[in-house]
């Protein structure tokens, strides 16, 4: 829109001035109308950006390291200190190799944490193609004899800390970024410390799909040490990732057979699906039976995310500032879903905030299944409290619940709702018991 519409011209134009309820129900399907259209809007795939790498040359050390992350960056500035660049993060880890030239150094270390070695590299110039593998999940994983194949997805999967350590699920970070500052979601910067960069920072932030490289690398390792590798990713509806998967799959060299898969759901619900996954891989269930599975519950999981108010969706561009501003008059709170085909769009909404954790149970409660178990998961963006009354409530209106996890909203969908946020996601019970049976 070129020009914005003062507020007493758009109630008009939607007929809540003239038409009391009837303006109320157009307007509603208008915006409806809108966020289906326009809402959730893939971010400019900056992925290959970071995967063109300078010629440098490079040799990694090769030794036992005590530390979790192997972590490289390249720094780019007319005039490197070499010198004290190499001072400052000699004390950070240990395998620390530095290459190139004074124009432009590569950083290879093994640290603990990577966010660390980015900022100090970024007092000494631009910083680009920041990595960083979790060597300690690698390690474990290629000595479990027990999984036929190893599960690896992308950041945008929200998943409980648990579950990724006692499953050895394998993550590929996302690409976040606050105006110049970078990092590599859930590894360089924390979820708490999303939310509180998204508060305060004025650059809203953008988001894009990890680079091919960085999948490449975790297919060539993971590939090598088992005969299949399943990639369940972010949907295809919405983002390249699973695309950008797909191609680093392509052209990898590893041994082993590289399966990708849409899991047309987001947050909650493409973790469910990855560690359904994992489920069956640590109960030594084959590829095959497993993909089956996993395709069988694509369409079954649902994701819905209540939003606390539309700021951070205008900040991001995905809607004008009116539209929030309607929604505000009217005490509207969007609901966001996941459709089938994956897409993101509305789900509804709820008026006003009053009570909202009780009647967003109810809204989930006539969307479950009725005929049987069900998983739940709910995710809360810095709102823990709410989340807790959430799952109180579900759980006394939904017998058929055997499952409910609690977690934090990752930044796929938390970028767009920012905080008090609150998703549910929720699928069929599927007993990886029984299946190992009849697969035995």
């Amino acid at each position: 829109m070129a020009d914005t519409p003062n507020q007493l011209e758009v109630l008009r134009k939607a007929g809540v001035v003239d038409a009391g309820a009837k303006g109320f129900a157009e307007l509603v399907a208008g915006m409806s109308t809108y966020f289906s259209d326009g809402t959730v809007v893939p971010m400019p795939d900056l992925s290959m950006q970071y995967d063109v790498e300078p010629a440098v040359e490079f040799a990694e050390a090769d030794n036992e390291s005590q530390f979790r992350f192997c972590t490289e960056c390249i720094v780019t500035a007319p005039d490197i200190n070499r010198r004290k660049l190499r001072e400052a993060l000699t004390v950070v880890g240990d395998s620390f190799v530095l290459a190139g030239t004074k124009r432009k150094a590569k950083i290879h270390i093994h640290v603990d944490d990577p966010d660390d070695v980015f900022e100090i590299a970024r007092q000494f110039g631009e910083l680009s193609a920041e990595k960083a593998d979790d060597m300690h999940r690698q390690q474990h994983s290629t000595h479990d004899t027990r999984r036929r194949f190893a599960v690896i997805t992308d950041s945008a999967a929200d998943i409980p800390d648990e579950d990724m350590e006692r499953l050895d699920i394998h993550l590929v970070p996302c690409r976040i970024q606050f105006g110049s500052h970078g990092y590599l979601d859930k590894v360089s910067i924390t979820i708490d410390e999303f939310y509180a960069e998204l508060e305060s920072n004025p650059d809203h932030p953008t988001t894009s799909q990890p680079a091919p490289g960085d999948f490449r690398r975790q297919f060539q390792f993971l590939a090598s040490h088992f005969e299949d590798v399943l990639s369940i990713n972010l949907t295809g509806a919405v983002s390249g990732t699973y695309q950008g998967a797909q191609l680093a799959a392509s052209r990898s060299s590893a041994p082993g057979r590289i399966h990708v898969i849409d899991s047309k759901n987001a947050s909650l619900g493409q973790g469910q699906l990855a560690v359904l996954a994992a489920e069956c891989a640590d109960r030594g269930i084959d590829i095959e039976t497993t993909i089956a599975l996993v395709s069988e519950q694509i369409p079954q999981t649902r994701t819905y995310a209540l939003l606390q108010d539309l700021r951070y969706a205008v900040r991001g561009g995905r809607l004008p500032g009116w539209v929030k501003t309607v929604a505000d008059l009217l005490r509207l709170k969007a609901i966001l879903r996941t459709t089938p085909d994956g897409r993101v769009t509305v789900g509804g909404f709820q008026l006003g905030s009053h009570n909202r954790t009780a009647r967003f149970a109810k809204f989930i409660a006539r969307r479950v299944p009725k005929d049987q178990p069900i998983e739940v998961g709910i995710a809360h963006a810095i709102c823990e409290k709410d989340a807790r009354e959430l799952a109180e409530q579900l759980r006394s209106g939904l017998p058929a619940i055997e499952k409910l996890t609690l977690s934090e909203l990752g930044t796929a969908l938390g970028v767009h709702g920012g905080p008090g946020t609150l998703l549910v996601s929720f699928m069929p019970i599927v007993s990886t018991d029984d299946i190992a049976g009849r697969v035995d």
